[in-house]
């Protein structure tokens, strides 16, 4: 019972997911293209946001695709350290790592964070009461949702929603969240190991 709760909630999400990235679900309202509004200041590179809507989302491509298949070298991304990703060790951080250890790079980091969530389903799936497993499969959602949600925005197919990147991206909030869910799901975890109970 617990497995088909987990499926049919995995199921909602992916198709929500592939709903707005398809554009069935008109979240972002139509904005015309214009032409980005570049300026260098004091030898950093600026934009403004209200001239150039996909300047991020484009950049952050750019830097996925010029990484390769074992990218440029640690600290050697043009496109991150030449200030042309403005955001690339919060939001963007997926593209920045792509960058500077490729296509071999970013396999690995999507593998481990696949093999967190199997973990995460594991512990759902071997939680003792219903309380317990409702919340592993919820926290599982949350970190899914992180996970899922930034990839797509980085790699521009769904809108740039601000979703850091789980234990990778600066932030103070976000991170706080993941780890108080991942502290609650080792917690129920140990509960398992240890058999108790607590009513």
């Amino acid at each position: 019972a617990m497995r088909a709760i987990l499926l049919i909630l995995i199921l909602v999400v992916v198709l929500a997911i592939g709903a707005i990235a398809t554009g069935l679900l008109d979240i972002m309202p139509d904005k015309p293209a214009t032409a980005p509004s570049v300026a260098v200041q004091d030898g950093k590179l600026s934009v403004k946001p209200g001239e150039a809507p996909h300047f991020q989302v484009e950049t952050g491509k750019i830097a996925i695709g010029s990484g390769g298949m074992f990218g440029k070298g640690f600290l050697q991304g043009s496109q991150s350290h030449l200030q042309y990703l403005p955001e690339g060790h919060t939001d963007f951080a997926f593209a920045t790592l792509t960058e500077e250890w490729g296509m071999f790079g970013g396999a690995v980091v999507i593998l481990a964070y696949l093999m967190v969530l199997r973990w995460c389903m594991r512990v759902a799936s071997n939680a003792q009461t219903r309380y317990a497993q409702l919340s592993c499969a919820g926290l599982t959602a949350v970190l899914f949702s992180y996970f899922a949600i930034n990839l797509l925005m980085v790699m521009g197919l769904a809108p740039v929603v601000g979703i850091p990147l789980p234990l990778i991206s600066y932030g103070g909030s976000a991170v706080m969240t993941v780890m108080i869910c991942l502290g609650l799901l080792m917690s129920f975890e140990r509960q398992q190991r240890t058999g108790s109970n607590l009513r």
